[in-house]
């Protein structure tokens, strides 16, 4: 518990002072914050773990999505020797725990994770478990895909026009009509 204390002290503080928060690597997860493209609509961050101690594993990680929401999330997180994976899941923080729907592979050598819809705007608790032997550590990516906004058509911008004069002109006739 003092952990997560500690964790979510460092998230207040850095969104407090309204810098995009680094990559934490303490003993038992971190936080994951993407980076923001300043072109192009792909995030990525990076997290992984080390281990002083072999024994299993329960890290837990925040995960915040800046706006926009992201429409398609993958995790790819690799192994390494003396680890073993068990399970991955991931929830919305603060929102009750229940998990996220998530497809694809939780091998014990690789995580291999999709979820269908993307996600919303905010944070998500991230937990990874599994073995580890004293000295053995593990890394992976999270890529966050965001949707391109639409840009209309010059057709569109067209009919947008016709649309405006037609209803000008009806307003226009109805007026001189009622005088």
């Amino acid at each position: 518990m003092k952990k997560l204390h500690s964790v979510l002290f460092a998230a207040a503080t850095v969104a407090a002072m309204g810098a995009t928060p680094a990559f934490a690597t303490p003993a038992n997860g971190g936080i994951i914050a993407p980076d923001t493209p300043s072109t192009g609509t792909v995030m990525t961050a990076t997290m992984s773990s080390s281990f002083t101690a072999a024994g299993a594993f329960d890290d837990m990680f925040l995960l915040f999505t800046p706006p926009p929401d992201a429409t398609d999330v993958h995790f790819a997180i690799t192994a390494g020797t003396g680890v073993t994976f068990t399970s991955f899941n991931i929830a919305y923080f603060g929102g009750g725990g229940d998990p996220i729907w998530t497809t694809g592979t939780v091998t014990p050598t690789g995580i291999d994770i999709d979820i269908p819809g993307g996600l919303i705007s905010g944070a998500y608790q991230v937990d990874v478990q599994g073995a580890a032997l004293a000295g053995s550590s593990y890394s992976g990516t999270v890529t966050l895909e965001t949707a391109v906004a639409a840009v209309p058509e010059p057709s569109s911008y067209g009919l947008l026009a016709a649309g405006l004069a037609v209803v000008g002109l009806l307003a226009r006739r109805r007026a001189t009509h009622t005088a």
